[in-house]
């Protein structure tokens, strides 16, 4: 017995690992502006340990400094110095960051990827206003037509208008979106309105996307409303006569060749009448040419000759000066008040591209679908169909329609036809 106990003395007693390690405990009296007031226990973790500095950590009771001492030395053991890189409160943090991230299927990796994609876009940061404005001086520089560039300063501008200037492009959110175009909708705004006002949302982002301003499109996903279509105006024999016939007016006369030109030349838009000369226009040989820069999509190189129909090269001629720009200044004003005196106080509601529909219409009837798809510079059947093939209209409707002139007008019009041809 006493041998055994001998024996016991003398085995030394097995060193715990945390003590192994390097990890220490130590009582230290607890000072204050020079009084002492207790003890607490000090636990050392060396940098040996951490690999990032010594970790130095009180406690009130032994068994906790011990048991956090423990702790230590085993997740050193298993992770190593890695073990060390976060601090408890990280720690919580990341556990917190797994718990939230549940049924997700990302790690905090692929999370913290994610979110710096967000917060820190590669392009850096950019206010709204200061993205509208780079995406007009580009719009610019890539020689847009006015009208195209006036919508992009609208649409977008309003953007920055409503969510604020200084609003960073990385911080907009889906739903204050949404509510901005349920705002518009409950305010009466018309379904064109608003669907203009989502397609450059969703244009915007799209850019900012793409130059890295941003990870997402907030407006991606965001529907814009149907627009039912409706059938094209077309006018009838009458309503263009009725409209020549207010053409050839004194106060009108100047928009007599703009308005003969789109009743039966090609089926020219406003925006290329105003854009044609008088060199454009060869009588003799009956054509017109619609060169790329008076044509809506002038960078695709859209080039036509449409031809010019007898009836209206008698229009043409009583035009008296046949020289510079086909259509007079401020045309867009003078044709509204025309189309009103002839009747139509709400031509832009009512008869929105009546002209050029009619032409492609009583066209069909006429020369059929190939003849007015070369005359009109469409690639595509499916707008044809959609906007140029009138049911209603009769070949015997077409006749009569190219055959409107100058001598077949009402009656009460031969004054004023004589008057411009005396002038011409």
């Amino acid at each position: 017995m006493e041998q055994a106990d001998k024996a016991a003395e003398n085995t030394p007693k097995k060193v715990p690992y945390w003590r192994r390690v390097g990890i220490s405990i130590e009582q230290v009296t607890n000072r204050s502006k020079g009084a002492d007031f207790g003890q607490s226990w000090l636990v050392i973790i060396p940098t040996k340990v951490t690999g990032n500095g010594r970790i130095r950590k009180q406690f009130k009771t032994y068994s906790k400094a011990l048991n956090y001492a423990e702790g230590k030395a085993d997740l050193a053991r298993a992770s190593g110095k890695r073990a060390f890189v976060l601090n408890d409160g990280q720690r919580e943090d990341a556990a917190e960051a797994l718990r939230i991230l549940g049924g997700l299927q990302l790690s905090l990796t692929e999370a913290a990827t994610l979110a710096r994609r967000h917060l820190t876009p590669e392009g850096g940061d950019i206010t709204l206003r200061a993205l509208v404005d780079r995406i007009l001086r580009e719009k610019e520089r890539e020689n847009l037509r006015p009208a195209s560039v006036q919508s992009i300063r609208f649409y977008m501008g309003r953007i920055a208008d409503q969510l604020g200037e200084e609003r960073l492009v990385k911080t907009v959110a889906r739903d204050e979106l949404r509510h901005w175009f349920d705002t518009l909708e409950d305010t009466g705004a018309s379904d064109r309105y608003l669907k203009n006002h989502i397609r450059y949302t969703q244009q915007f982002f799209n850019y900012a996307v793409q130059h890295g301003y941003r990870a997402d499109n907030p407006a991606a996903i965001i529907r814009p409303p149907r627009i039912e279509w409706k059938t094209p105006a077309i006018l009838t024999v009458g309503e263009a006569k009725r409209l020549l016939c207010t053409a050839m007016l004194p106060e009108f006369k100047e928009l007599l060749p703009a308005t003969v030109l789109q009743l039966f030349c090609g089926g020219l838009r406003s925006a290329e009448v105003e854009r044609l000369d008088w060199r454009d226009i060869d009588l003799e040989n009956k054509k017109l040419e619609v060169l790329p820069a008076t044509g809506k999509n002038r960078r695709d190189g859209d080039w036509r000759t449409p031809v010019i129909p007898d009836n209206a090269i008698e229009f043409l001629f009583l035009h008296p000066n046949r020289k510079g720009p086909v259509a007079p200044g401020r045309f867009p004003f003078k044709q509204t008040a025309m189309h009103k005196a002839a009747g139509f106080k709400k031509w832009e509601i009512t008869h929105d591209n009546a002209k050029r529909h009619s032409f492609g219409s009583y066209g069909c009837k006429l020369h059929g679908k190939e003849w007015v798809e070369d005359q009109m510079g469409h690639n595509t059947g499916a707008t044809f169909l959609k906007f140029y093939r009138n049911a209603r209209v009769t070949k015997q409707d077409a006749e009569q329609y190219f055959d409107i002139r100058p001598a077949n007008l009402e009656k009460d019009t031969v004054g004023e036809i004589v008057a411009i041809a005396k002038g011409a």
